[in-house]
């Protein structure tokens, strides 16, 4: 009798173990949130702009601190392969946010002063930021961005599922709205921006996110 009371146990342990141990490892298989702009040395995004057929290239170079930030080091390349720009990201919980950006041909470079959030990460429906301060030249720039909902989006890169980001912005007076669909775990996929001489659409064609060795 004792040692069936003993076996017992030794089995009631053992269920136990087994039970306490589960949400660790359900923790540990977890899936993490999505990453509406992943961002790794070695990472890049091949567009084209629609109007004129032009493309660039946006690489992840490196990493360079700015300030005491650490921050991703990105350069736009045009389709010769000089670099346009050079722009300068951080990822902070639950958010991007944008430190500097470099146009190399014009000499220019502006610190984002407040620091400006690019992207509220992971997107959600609803989420909303805004900015406001100096850009290129002392230029004012108000901004407020929303994300307006989930569309799907076939672009020459392929068919993803995003989120919509509208954005109204004010820049030295005159208002530049932008919409950015971005696709999770990839990045922009598609943008639009409208101008007083038209709309200026930007579309993924290529991308590679293996990180480099």
């Amino acid at each position: 009798m004792r040692k069936r009371y003993f076996l017992f146990a030794v089995v009631v342990l053992i269920l136990l173990s087994i039970a306490l141990t589960l949400p660790n490892a359900y923790a540990k298989t977890k899936k993490p949130p999505p990453d509406y702009m992943p961002m790794a040395v070695g990472y890049w995004w091949k567009y084209k702009m629609v109007e004129n057929k032009q493309e660039f290239t946006i690489k992840v170079i490196g990493k360079e601190k700015v300030g005491d930030v650490m921050c991703y080091k990105l350069e736009t390349l045009a389709s010769n392969g000089k670099v346009m720009m050079v722009e300068y990201y951080s990822k902070q919980p639950g958010k991007v946010m944008w430190h500097r950006e470099k146009y190399v041909m014009a000499k220019q470079t502006v610190d984002f002063k407040p620091l400006r959030t690019f992207i509220l990460n992971p997107l959600y429906k609803g989420a909303k930021w805004s900015w406001k301060g100096k850009g290129m030249m002392d230029v004012d720039i108000e901004e407020s961005a929303i994300v307006t909902g989930f569309e799907k989006v076939e672009v020459p890169a392929g068919k993803f599922g995003t989120a919509k980001v509208d954005i109204k912005i004010i820049q030295g007076g005159q208002e530049v709205p932008k919409t950015y669909w971005y696709a999770p775990n990839i990045g922009m996929v598609k943008s639009l921006m409208k101008t007083t001489v038209g709309d200026k659409n930007v579309v993924l064609i290529k991308y590679n996110l293996k990180r480099k060795k």
